[in-house]
């Protein structure tokens, strides 16, 4: 009994770093069949830690850039990828080191860097990315994933990307296990827009964002015209009567692309 009250005692250990590792080879394996990898492609591998998932991605053949800003883990990850010519370790800021708009994203990324950097891979106009799998916080990835966004940013990026929960992540796929539930999400473009379009879409969910109580009829309409809005919402099976923030991202983007 005496044992058994000094187990219950015994605080738990705290994560102060807040790094919570992918060990689990299932997800690993997940994550990197979904990519869909081979020896044509460039992946970056943010937040690589040890580099479990980087042994991973590098074993298709593709050139691997693993990006640590730990000092400790960047220097176990020179030793271990030192006869690997097509791995290369950059020390920086997952949210600051460059990722090039052709390369893939493939990563276990802190929960509370989430936010920021979906919108540092997806917000910017022009190119679309190849594509992302992110291990995120399972609460952020139903947000990211929701047809229908809450603003416009969110629709700006759910408009020009397919965003959606490829499947839970158990806690004890990570060491030490995190505190909330983890998800797989994936990351995969939409039809490309042009220019012109890129900036009729802003306009759209500008208009439809922007806080009053607007039909999708009328924002579309108002932005792109009554042919091209006519068109587009039918085209989508959307009623033109619907409320403009029920509206699907990927309706917007399939109006602004209406020609």
């Amino acid at each position: 009994m005496a044992r058994a009250a000094k187990r219950r005692r015994t605080p738990r250990r705290t994560n102060h770093s807040g790094v919570h590792i992918l060990h689990s080879p299932a997800v690993i394996r997940a994550l990197v069949r979904s990519a869909a990898l081979g020896e044509d492609d460039h992946i970056v591998d943010l937040g690589a830690g040890p580099g479990a998932l980087t042994a991973a991605l590098a074993a298709t053949g593709a050139r691997v850039t693993a990006v640590e800003r730990d000092e400790a883990f960047v220097r176990t990850l020179r030793r271990r990828f030192a006869d690997r010519p097509r791995v290369r370790v950059v020390h920086g800021d997952l949210l600051q080191v460059p990722v090039p708009r052709a390369a893939k994203v493939v990563a276990n990324i802190p929960f509370g860097t989430s936010s920021a950097l979906l919108a540092r891979l997806l917000n910017p106009a022009g190119r679309l990315r190849p594509g992302a799998d992110l291990v995120v916080e399972r609460g952020f990835a139903l947000r990211a994933s929701a047809p229908v966004p809450r603003s416009a940013e969110a629709a700006w990026r759910s408009a020009r990307y397919e965003i959606r929960l490829a499947g839970p992540i158990p806690r004890a796929s990570f060491g030490p296990p995190p505190a909330v539930d983890a998800a797989h999400l994936r990351i995969r473009p939409r039809r490309a827009l042009d220019a012109e379009a890129e900036a009729r879409l802003r306009a759209l969910l500008a208009a439809a964002y922007d806080g009053r109580v607007r039909s999708a009829g009328s924002v579309a309409r108002r932005v792109v015209g009554p042919a091209r809005a006519t068109r587009g919402l039918r085209a989508a099976g959307v009623d033109a009567g619907t409320p403009a923030t029920l509206v699907p991202a990927r309706v917007w983007g399939a109006v602004a692309g209406e020609e």
